[in-house]
């Protein structure tokens, strides 16, 4: 589930590249200086992102695979809001809150698989991810492209991008259930019944 997640998300992130530009030109009613700049705010963004997650992963109290699903669920809020959108500052305020939610990706991937199998098998279950993740990119973009081909509308090239990015969260969730129940089984084995050691 979780390589078919990765591959998925990537296609999701392909379609943004690819449309992003013309897209937030045409749909955002913006000149084309002005759309060109909107990858530039996705790439800062998800820079500072990076340094940002990476240090609030570092909290004790924050689950590093429900931070993972946060992000992911905005990232296909906030490309569902492109369309509904309009001029130059919503243009690089929703880019940059794309980038900002895009830098789960590069930072909580790794964490996340290591939560769900393990450092015996976290070069093996990247390596899988990473792979048809690329598979995800190589068919993405020609899917965004033939979409936009059969409707000339740039709006349902980015719900499509939502609708695949709703969709890999879905199948991360079983992963999710298990990763809390494994949780929860750690907390009862280091914190066996206290009140019955209070009694004794």
């Amino acid at each position: 589930m979780f390589v078919l997640q990765s591959s998925i998300v990537h296609a999701a992130i392909s379609t943004i590249y690819v449309h992003i530009v013309s897209g937030s030109e045409v749909l955002l009613e913006i000149s084309r200086e002005q759309a060109r700049f909107t990858l530039s705010a996705i790439a800062i963004a998800n820079l500072i992102g990076r340094v940002i997650v990476s240090l609030t992963t570092k909290h004790p109290r924050i689950d590093t695979f429900t931070l993972y699903l946060i992000l992911n669920t905005l990232l296909g809020v906030e490309v569902c809001l492109i369309p509904n959108l309009n001029g130059y500052t919503a243009a690089v305020a929703i880019c940059a809150a794309i980038g900002f939610s895009l830098s789960a990706l590069g930072c909580l991937h790794a964490l996340v698989l290591m939560d769900l199998f393990g450092s015996d098998y976290l070069f093996m279950s990247y390596a899988y991810s990473m792979f048809f993740g690329g598979i995800g990119f190589l068919f993405g973009a020609p899917m965004a492209g033939w979409i936009y081909d059969r409707t000339v509308d740039y709006a349902v090239s980015f719900y499509y991008c939502a609708v695949l990015v709703f969709i890999s969260v879905l199948l991360v969730l079983p992963g999710c259930v298990c990763h809390y129940q494994a949780i929860s089984r750690r907390e009862s084995e280091y914190n066996p019944g206290s009140s019955s050691t209070f009694v004794t």
